[in-house]
C-alpha cells in the first residue's frame, strides 16, 4: 500500500477515487465537470487530497484542509473526510492517511490537526484515538444547508474564491 498527496495534474485520479469509494460521487455531477472541480481543488496549496493505493488501484482517500488562522502564523489542519473501501477496512490505510496528513502538519508548523465524527461512530473514533487524537466534549457542530444561502441560480457555477 502506498500513500501520496495528489498534485494539481492528478484531477483524474482524484475523479476515479471519488466515483470508486465514495456512494454519492458516481451520480452527483458528469465527470468532466467532477475532474474541472478536482483540478481547482488541488491547485490550490491550502487543499490536500491524500490517495492510498494498492498497486495501481485506489483504495482510499483523505480529503483535509490547512486552515490558516487571522493573526496567527501556524494553520490548523482540518481532516474533512476519510473513506477506504470496505474490503481494505482494518488495513492500515486509513491510519497511514493521517500519519501522511501528521507529516504535512508537522512541515508547515501546524498548531493542531483536528477533525468531527458521530460519538456513534465507533471505528473512526477508535481510529483518531489510535492515531493521538484527543476527544474533545465541548465541540458542537452547527451548519447552514445551501437553502440558508438564497437563491441558487441555474447554470454555470462562478469559480470558487
Amino acid at each position: 500500500m502506498h500513500v501520496h498527496r495528489l498534485s494539481p495534474s492528478d484531477g483524474e485520479k482524484a475523479v476515479h477515487a471519488l466515483r470508486l469509494l465514495k456512494s454519492n460521487a458516481a451520480t452527483s455531477r458528469p465527470p468532466a465537470e467532477q475532474q474541472r472541480a478536482a483540478e481547482r481543488f488541488l491547485s490550490s496549496p491550502s487543499n490536500l487530497f491524500l490517495l492510498a493505493t494498492e498497486g495501481n488501484a485506489p483504495i482510499g482517500f483523505a480529503i483535509a484542509y490547512l486552515l490558516d488562522r487571522a493573526g496567527e502564523p501556524d494553520p490548523m489542519v482540518l481532516l474533512y473526510e476519510i473513506e477506504v473501501s470496505p474490503a481494505h477496512r482494518r488495513r492500515g490505510a486509513a491510519r497511514d492517511m493521517i500519519r501522511h496528513l501528521r507529516k504535512i502538519g508537522g512541515g508547515v508548523h501546524a498548531v493542531k490537526m483536528w477533525t468531527l465524527t458521530d460519538e456513534e461512530n465507533a471505528a473512526a473514533c477508535a481510529l483518531y484515538h489510535d492515531g493521538g487524537a484527543l476527544h474533545s466534549k465541548a465541540a458542537r457542530l452547527f451548519e447552514w444547508p445551501r437553502s440558508a444561502f438564497g437563491r441558487v441560480p441555474d447554470g454555470p457555477r462562478p469559480p470558487a474564491a
